[in-house]
């Protein structure tokens, strides 16, 4: 249920439905003002902008946070592999829960 609001918010998706409301609007009222439809489309075109800055953001932070040494509760340093280790096996958790959300309910 979260993939589908998030691909509701998807950058593609909302340039997509811009131009289709922007062609059907221009087809059937071509005497829309033009000042209104670009005020419409700027406001979009910034999510859309503001959306990808988010994005790039967060994705520098998680490069930048994966690059840093991790420390445990007392400071002291984890081993890499330990490290690794612990990071795939969250990730396969991840994947279980995915598949047991995604099958069909009986």
């Amino acid at each position: 249920m979260n993939s589908f609001f998030d691909r509701l918010k998807s950058r593609k998706l909302i340039m997509t439905v811009l131009a289709a409301v922007t062609g059907i609007i221009k087809a059937y009222y071509p005497d829309f003002p033009d000042q209104a439809l670009y005020t419409i489309v700027g406001s979009l075109m910034g999510y859309v902008v503001v959306q990808g800055v988010v994005d790039t953001s967060v994705q520098l932070a998680n490069k930048n946070a994966a690059e840093r040494p991790v420390t445990a509760l007392n400071g002291s340093l984890i081993p890499e592999d330990k490290y690794n280790n612990l990071v795939s096996r969250l990730n396969e958790i991840m994947d279980e829960l995915e598949q047991l959300e995604e099958k069909p309910k009986t």
